[in-house]
């Protein structure tokens, strides 16, 4: 039972909770309980938690550089344990009609990926922008219409919007957000 790093919540009532100890906890707010799962397998801090909005999937993301997807049916192992190399995940985010997953990493960027654990993107600015947005990155969010990625972190004066090609904008599949680490679809919004 550590320190809570994340927490999320489904239109129903079920929270979920990221926790230093390694686990993530599910929680439903009828219950006298409290909590009603542990989840377990991470060997590091539990750093985001993330219930899509039906409450039939969670995703956990921790400092030991993996993002695991869980159905909550079963929740005794993950469906998919996602290695996200050397970097460990700040912060998760997931769409609710295209189910991709944004996974931020504690190196600025930002990957795409969909449910079955492939890669479809990499989201980090070109050379001019990627000096604002190299700075931790803490927070991101799917836009309402999933035609872009809203990241924020320890610039205290930036958001950062990443245009998904799946938006109406272009109807470009997922594969073509850029592996290189360009994307031309960015902007900074001043705050």
């Amino acid at each position: 039972d550590g320190p809570l790093t994340g927490l999320s919540s489904s239109a129903g009532t079920l929270l979920m909770s990221a926790s230093r100890d390694c686990t993530a906890r599910l929680w439903d707010t009828r219950s006298r309980l409290g909590y009603v799962h542990v989840f377990q397998g991470h060997s590091n801090t539990v750093t985001a938690a993330v219930l899509s909005k039906d409450g039939t999937y969670a995703l956990t993301g921790s400092d030991d550089c993996t993002v695991k997807v869980w159905d909550l049916k079963s929740a005794l192992t993950p469906l998919v344990t996602l290695k996200c190399g050397r970097k460990g995940v700040t912060a998760l985010s997931l769409a609710s009609r295209s189910w991709l997953m944004a996974v931020v990493l504690d190196d600025g960027t930002t990957r795409v990926y969909n449910m079955g654990g492939a890669k479809t993107g990499l989201l980090s600015g070109t050379s001019e922008e990627n000096s604002r947005t190299s700075r931790f990155v803490t927070c991101c969010s799917w836009s309402p219409d999933e035609s872009s990625i809203l990241t924020a972190g320890f610039d205290p004066s930036l958001i950062h919007r990443w245009h998904t090609p799946t938006s109406a904008r272009g109807g470009r599949s997922p594969g073509a957000l850029s592996d290189e680490g360009g994307h031309p679809d960015f902007e900074s919004i001043p705050v």
